[in-house]
């Protein structure tokens, strides 16, 4: 799934149903904000509130490539990487939430 094969994988996703487009691009806006969420925590300079915001960006793009290769391939096991990889990283955002009170 690297280079040319992603972007085929997207390319064909996109040019699918429209639930299927909107989907992909709110994952591409939790991406941005894992990322603003990253950066954040780490001005804030507390550890823990950078290692959850670590872990569930992480997961977010674990969720996306489960959910391209999911699209791809039809595996089961692929879709419920991707649904656990997103209960993983809101189960971050509260512990980041959490360690930033």
């Amino acid at each position: 799934m690297m280079g040319g094969q992603m972007m085929r994988a997207m390319t064909g996703a996109m040019s699918g149903a429209t639930p299927l487009m909107l989907h992909m691009m709110l994952g591409w806006l939790l991406v941005l904000l894992g990322l603003l969420s990253l950066v954040t925590a780490a001005l804030t300079r507390r550890t823990s509130a950078t290692v959850f915001a670590s872990v569930s960006l992480a997961s977010i793009v674990v969720a996306g490539f489960a959910g391209l290769r999911f699209v791809t391939t039809g595996h089961d096991a692929l879709s419920f990487l991707m649904a656990t990889a997103f209960v993983v990283s809101v189960g971050g955002y509260f512990g980041e939430v959490y360690a930033l009170r």
